[in-house]
């Protein structure tokens, strides 16, 4: 037998609370009933019902008999439990088992949209966590604030890149997308770190060239962030 049970916190002010031997019965009996209704010869046993007799319980508890009897007893008159009994065995019905499950609201195999909308006691399954988790996903991606990152960040990522000359290229990265408000064309940039490796794929195509005529100046560190962020289609 497997699954759970609720235990309501209504037990304690039961007025056998105290009764070691009245409460072993009743938390046994509650997780023994059926959950859900059976047949059993030509009965059927509803949810919150169990066939069993004064062995099997005293057994099963480890209770003597007469312990199982006064406790049931109890249960009785305290409106716990109702019994039908024949010469061989007991049906034991749990009166408050509906009420203290819940059994109306739980979902099935094919839960309706009442159900759906109304139910809080989903078991969780591998579908579920998975819906769960894109929604998590979305979530964090509608609340998440880009913020751009210090000229030290960039230039660990471009260390981390093994860009020869990682201070360099940091800086000239971080100034030109400071200048132009950290846009990617027209819109806001979400991760620096993508505009970053963009940005290294490019630096050996558009490298200035080192050597030039004498009658050229070099190229400044502004023209060149303007030439390589323009492949992206950042010009001012």
């Amino acid at each position: 037998m497997s699954g759970w049970i609720k235990l309501h916190r209504s037990l304690k002010d039961w007025r056998y609370y105290d009764d070691t031997n009245a409460v072993r019965l009743l938390i046994h009996l509650l997780v023994s009933v059926n959950y859900e209704p059976k047949k059993w010869h030509e009965i059927t046993v509803e949810a919150g019902q169990l066939v069993c007799s004064w062995d099997t319980l005293s057994r099963e508890t480890g209770l003597s008999k007469q312990q199982v009897r006064t406790s049931m007893t109890k249960l009785e008159k305290s409106g716990e439990v109702t019994r039908k009994i024949t010469n061989k065995w007991q049906l034991i019905s749990l009166t408050k088992w509906n009420e203290l499950q819940d059994v109306n609201t739980q979902i099935t195999d094919k839960p309706t949209h009442k159900q759906h909308t109304n139910n809080t006691q989903i078991t969780p399954t591998k579908e579920s966590k998975e819906n769960k988790e894109v929604k998590e996903t979305k979530n964090r991606e509608r609340g998440y604030k880009f913020s751009p990152p210090s000229i030290e960040k960039v230039e660990n990522y471009f260390f981390e890149k093994n860009c020869q000359t990682y201070k360099q290229e940091a800086s000239k990265f971080w100034y030109y997308y400071d200048a132009n408000g950290w846009k990617v064309g027209k819109n806001k940039m979400k991760n620096w770190k993508s505009a970053a490796a963009g940005w290294l794929s490019r630096i050996e195509k558009f490298k200035p060239n080192e050597t030039r005529t004498n009658n050229k100046q070099s190229e400044s560190i502004t023209d060149y962030a303007n030439r390589v962020g323009s492949q992206f289609g950042l010009k001012d």
